[in-house]
């Protein structure tokens, strides 16, 4: 069996070739940073050739520059500012801080390929640069990091397994087209009230606190899930004919609004979704999976004309109730009253 399994092995190096085999770092030019300085001055790097097993201080002229090769780390005692026109690397790892004096910009990756690691690092600015991630945003166990005043796009998938925390400042857009996601024990903390894009859906096993700004939710069908709530201290906005689709617990403090007809919360079985605001007063609510439950938590709300699995009416005021269908539990908590009595179906519960 093992010499089988040996000329197994050389005929697939033979056909592919070695390098194929082997970590694409391995052929990278390395940069990491030997002192605080600037993107472009080779003063600020030592230089390695040879995958990290040895590292000489960077040559005149020489600085992370190329998206298909560069691999870069920036050390915790470390600030580096983002000078490039734009600065270009292949991945960036983060333990110190980056930082921007001028409306910059910096790539990481190309292709789909590069990705953004903040390791215990800052993300900041005097000045909102830009920074595209053509990979994946990672944020490590056992870390907590940063991004301040920035505009951040991220391709790839969003995997945060430490603590992520947006604070300082709100400027500078932040769109997330892949999936974010918050591992069990991780946290998402959006201190300032940041707004943000999201284009892949959330998937919250961790602590989600998404502040007051808004979470607009466009251009691509999405999903909420995971097995701890989400909660939206503002307003979430469905941009443009996509369907958020909820599997898990979300409430919303603000309104949760719709561009369009097609705008469409869908609450999936065993779901539920709360509201404090106004509920999709244009867009389409689609809550008929059973059970699902839907909460109007505010004060004289309108509740969506719509057939509802559970509904409830809680907060206080009076809730327009025009229109409305319950085909299981129909519960009222709080001061609050229904203007008009419900259409029931048969095996309705009052």
């Amino acid at each position: 069996m093992k010499r089988r399994l040996h000329i197994l092995l050389i005929l697939v190096i033979e056909a592919v070739g070695l390098s194929a085999l082997l970590p694409a770092d391995l052929y990278a030019t390395m940069y990491r940073s030997r002192a605080t300085g600037t993107w472009t001055a080779n003063t600020t790097w030592d230089r390695s050739v040879d995958g990290g097993l040895n590292w000489a201080a960077a040559g005149a002229g020489q600085f992370p520059s190329s998206t298909a090769t560069d691999t870069v780390f920036v050390l915790a005692a470390h600030t580096v500012t983002m000078n490039g026109n734009p600065g270009n690397c292949r991945t960036l790892t983060v333990s110190g801080t980056i930082t921007w004096t001028q409306a910059r910009t910096t790539n990481v990756g190309v292709g789909g390929v590069g990705d953004l690691t903040l390791s215990g690092g800052t993300v900041s600015g005097s000045a909102t640069g830009r920074l595209n991630v053509q990979g994946a945003f990672l944020v490590p166990v056992s870390t907590t990091s940063t991004v301040q005043r920035i505009t951040l796009t991220v391709t790839g998938a969003t995997t945060v397994s430490g603590t992520l925390q947006f604070t300082t400042s709100a400027a500078g857009n932040k769109t997330f087209v892949g999936a974010i996601t918050v591992n069990s024990g991780a946290s998402w903390t959006n201190t300032i009230n940041e707004a943000i894009t999201v284009r892949g859906g959330i998937s919250n096993n961790g602590t989600f606190t998404a502040g007051t700004g808004t979470h607009t939710f466009n251009t691509n069908s999405q999903v909420i899930s995971g097995s701890s709530p989400v909660s939206f201290g503002g307003n979430a906005a469905i941009t443009g004919a996509i369907t958020l689709t909820n599997n898990s617990a979300v409430s919303v403090a603000g309104n949760l609004t719709g561009s369009v007809a097609g705008s469409t919360w869908l609450n999936a079985a065993n779901s539920s979704l709360s509201v404090t605001g106004v509920l999709l007063n244009k867009g389409t609510l689609t809550a008929t999976e059973s059970p699902n439950t839907v909460t109007y938590s505010g004060a004289a709300q309108t509740v969506k004309a719509t057939t509802y699995s559970n509904l409830v009416i809680a907060g206080s005021g009076a809730k327009t109730t025009t229109g409305v269908t319950v085909t299981d539990t129909l519960s009222r908590q709080g001061t609050a009253t229904a203007t008009a009595a419900p259409t029931y179906q048969s095996n309705s519960v009052v």
